[in-house]
């Protein structure tokens, strides 16, 4: 039985420009009518769409690329250039530990990410629901979800923060404590202050408050995300009840400057204030560490954790490579025994007609009035026996070469064995 081609083609941030991934961006109604041009040429297909890449995964049994890549040139009209200079092919091994890199995040932008196990399976889900995938594609996936999983919970990839606005959250943690009922304030609806947020909510913590200069645009983020938007005037008040500050704006002078805001600070009664400044340039008076029980952090603390993190996340890669070898290992011997399927098949066939067969030649001879609870003991014991037998020459069959020739002859010797001894009852 001959196993059909894998393949992957797509683009990624290794390969295009984030404004190219933009314009190649494939959503549910792109991705559909991808399928619908690609589907002729295909058996199997799943694709993967995320903020920095997207890719094709396809089994097919022809070994000739070329209708599937004048396929996608077709469904991307005029775009043959941008796909000739940052689209990537890969076949069958090549393929699969694509796919296996780019699962256990090491294909990422930022190593050992978290997310993208998630869009990898979601992805599977999504193209099994459609009916897209088969056998293959759907034993690629799982081993690859599989081994995603283990790379997150065996090594040590995805500890530590290696953003500045994840390594802010975290810090805040270590001087809090649980976040879950603390009052966090961002100020700035920019990027870098969103993903304050995000990570924030993830964290457990259920009242955050965004400020930013234009009350509209922190209206409309918090909207969306369930957060509360404050204006920026109530910066100062707001020191009296909240635990923490993230201050991620840009902005001429301080927000905060430690004389103006020195009388909240002593009516909070010496409360535990954490202060984390991750603009540039600074916008948290660096006064204001010098009171009791405040904690100012700002970006070149930062930087100094996340770099410590990113290093000890790229001491983790040869164990995270490990694992993959495994999984790499474990999908191919699985491929390499569905030749075997119709043998097993036989054989199991076979055996339960013998076991038939000699029941019924042999039960009469035992006691015509043999009840039929008696009779199913002894169907159960000729089973088990046949099971018994066959374990080991089943087992060589399981273990019988990868070399064509040798795995042919063995096929061979089986089919014999059968056919004689089936012949013969």
């Amino acid at each position: 039985m001959r196993m059909n081609m894998l393949c992957v083609l797509g683009m990624s941030h290794q390969t295009a420009s984030m404004q190219v991934l933009e314009d190649f961006f494939l959503d549910p109604n792109r991705a559909s009518g991808l399928h619908e041009k690609l589907e002729p040429s295909v058996e199997e297909l799943i694709i993967l769409q995320t903020c920095n890449r997207w890719e094709c995964y396809i089994s097919l049994q022809s070994e000739d690329e070329k209708p599937l890549l004048q396929a996608i040139k077709s469904f991307f009209t005029g775009r043959g250039s941008e796909l000739d200079s940052s689209m990537y092919f890969k076949r069958d091994t090549e393929c699969v530990r694509h796919l296996l890199e780019v699962t256990a995040s090491l294909d990422s932008i930022v190593l050992g990410e978290s997310q993208i196990l998630g869009q990898v399976k979601e992805a599977y889900q999504v193209c099994r629901n459609q009916g897209w995938t088969g056998k293959l594609l759907n034993k690629l996936f799982e081993t690859a979800v599989r081994g995603g999983k283990r790379v997150r919970t065996e090594t040590g990839i995805s500890r530590g923060a290696v953003s500045i606005s994840q390594a802010s959250v975290e810090l805040g943690k270590k001087i809090l404590g649980d976040l879950r009922d603390r009052r966090v304030l961002v100020v700035g609806a920019g990027e870098m202050g969103v993903l304050a947020c995000r990570h924030l909510q993830s964290s457990g913590c259920e009242q955050i408050y965004l400020m930013n200069r234009t009350p509209q645009r922190a209206e409309e983020v918090c909207k969306r995300n369930g957060w509360t938007a404050l204006p920026l005037s109530h910066l100062k008040e707001r020191l009296f009840d909240v635990d923490m500050v993230i201050s991620a704006v840009a902005t001429p002078g301080y927000l905060l400057d430690a004389e103006q805001v020195q009388s909240l600070i002593q009516e909070r009664r010496f409360k535990t204030l954490a202060l984390i400044d991750i603009s540039l340039p600074r916008s948290l008076d660096p006064a204001l560490g010098k009171f009791p029980k405040v904690f100012l952090y700002d970006i070149d603390d930062l930087k100094g954790i996340v770099d410590e993190n990113i290093q000890e996340r790229r001491q983790q890669i040869s164990l995270a490579e490990g694992i993959i070898e495994e999984e790499f290992s474990s999908f191919f011997q699985w491929c390499n025994q569905q030749d075997l399927v119709p043998a097993f098949q036989s054989i199991g066939k076979w055996k339960d007609e013998m076991v038939h067969q000699e029941m019924e030649k042999w039960v009469p001879k035992v006691s015509a009035s043999l009840k039929e609870g008696d009779r199913e003991v002894l169907r159960r014991l000729a089973d088990s026996l046949a099971n018994k037998l066959m374990h080991l020459p089943l087992q060589m069959l399981k273990e019988c070469p990868d070399e064509k020739e040798d795995r042919e002859r063995t096929l061979r010797v089986v089919e014999d064995v059968i056919r004689r001894n089936s012949n013969g009852s």
